[in-house]
């Protein structure tokens, strides 16, 4: 017991200041190598100014999840399971629970699961500043003449994969998997 403990992932900086720091420790013999412990320590710092992403969408619209203190919220607990074993790896996360509402609202974000398909989605939730749903809503929303800041839907999870986003007081930050990687011969194209 207690031999192995879930941590959040550090941010890639963590890991070159602190191997940088660490091999010039190892390379230098004299006084320079103390040198070496202001990577470690800038490495260390960047640990408090990471910040995990609040929810997450799986690419094929399967299952979508938030975090909500040390819990992470998921709209199916039987689909998607190897998505949500892989974000609570990601959050250091031991606890995931299904929710039990038709509609989450994580600050300005409005999560929808959808039941049946076609989603009659209402048209308040077109003017919310952010939407995140796994069913069409685009057309939708584009025919009530108010779109969302942000929406993630399945046209947006067909065209750039799985997403991300962070709440914070500033605002909300999106990032999907063809953002990150970019165009590739061997993905599929908007």
């Amino acid at each position: 017991p207690g031999a192995a403990i879930m941590v959040p992932t550090p941010p890639p900086a963590f890991l070159t200041l602190v191997t940088l720091g660490g091999l010039w420790m190892c390379f230098w013999k004299n006084r320079w190598r103390w040198g070496g412990l202001v990577p470690c320590c800038l490495g260390s710092l960047s640990l408090l100014f990471h910040h995990s992403p609040t929810v997450y969408v799986a690419g094929d619209g399967s299952v979508m999840a938030y975090r909500e203190k040390q819990v992470l919220y998921v709209s199916h607990l039987k689909r998607g399971s190897f998505f949500t074993d892989q974000w609570m790896k990601e959050l250091g996360l031991k606890q995931k629970k299904e929710w039990t509402e038709d509609q989450v609202k994580i600050g300005p974000v409005l999560l929808i699961r959808p039941r049946t398909f076609p989603l009659k989605i209402p048209k308040e939730a077109c003017q919310e500043k952010a939407l995140v749903t796994t069913a069409y809503v685009w057309r939708e929303c584009k025919s009530w003449r108010h779109m969302p800041e942000t929406l993630i839907d399945r046209y947006t999870l067909k065209r750039d994969g799985a997403c991300q986003l962070w709440v914070t007081p500033q605002g909300i930050n999106m990032k999907s998997v063809h953002a990150s990687l970019g165009e590739r011969p061997w993905s599929a194209k908007p």
